[in-house]
């Protein structure tokens, strides 16, 4: 319980991060409101991240842990995918007019990469809104890969071998395993996300609609940053 705790609070700084970058967009764009609604986000997550870091880290002189079974990657699989859409919503919260559950819904639909929106009109969202919906989708996606790896490499049944970026199959502590995946996954998928964004770019989509269908495609989330049919906006260019 502990150390999925901690990895919630690791979690929640990574998202905090990730947070920065609709927030400098919000500054780019000179849109005050937004702005708020982003740094009062970052404020809370990070904070409340750094304070259940803090308390749930191992006491020093305790015992070394044994090597986490595949029970226990799930285990704390569950504590991220339930607490991260938390911090995820809170950017949402109160913004466009949407209430907690809605912003918790939009944030869960965006990890789990399902989909589904309270948006119904995407195109009237700001641009910082739009560009965090394409980033919770994108987050998903790094989670998923990242656990999948923990989980699946001690059972032997990835046929991966990550031994070039220092991952081993059995590492006992959970918090430095999983912070070396989610890297290892962020990297790729990252890489892949700015090709596609810089490929629907060239072929003349605008480049905020680039980015988010780059991180939305790639993570097959499905946030799109317009309601509208792709094939009525987008060129053939860009289709293909």
């Amino acid at each position: 319980m502990r150390t999925s705790l901690n990895l919630l609070g690791w979690g929640g700084l990574l998202l905090a991060g990730v947070m920065l970058l609709p927030l400098a967009l919000a500054l780019f764009l000179q849109d005050g409101e937004q702005v708020s609604h982003f740094a009062y986000a970052l404020l809370w997550v990070g904070f409340g991240s750094s304070l259940l870091v803090a308390t749930t880290r191992q006491p020093h002189g305790a015992s070394a842990p044994s090597a986490p079974r595949a029970a226990h990657w799930v285990l704390a699989a569950l504590f991220l995918w339930l607490g991260l859409p938390l911090w995820g919503a809170l950017p949402l919260w109160g913004n466009q007019g949407l209430g907690f559950g809605a912003a918790w819904f939009e944030s869960l639909s965006g990890f789990t990469t399902t989909g589904a929106t309270v948006f119904a009109r995407p195109d009237d969202a700001p641009a910082s809104v739009l560009l965090w919906r394409s980033l919770l989708n994108a987050c998903g996606a790094v989670w998923t890969l990242a656990f999948a790896l923990c989980i699946l490499r001690p059972l032997r049944a990835t046929g991966l071998d990550c031994k070039p970026w220092g991952i081993s199959e059995r590492d006992p502590d959970m918090v430095c395993a999983l912070r070396r995946h989610v890297g290892l996954a962020a990297s790729l998928f990252g890489a892949a996300a700015a090709a596609g964004a810089a490929a629907l770019a060239a072929s003349g989509t605008a480049p905020l609609w680039a980015v988010c269908l780059s991180l939305s495609g790639l993570s097959t989330g499905g946030f799109a940053p317009t309601g509208a049919p792709l094939g009525d906006v987008l060129s053939p260019v860009a289709l293909a």
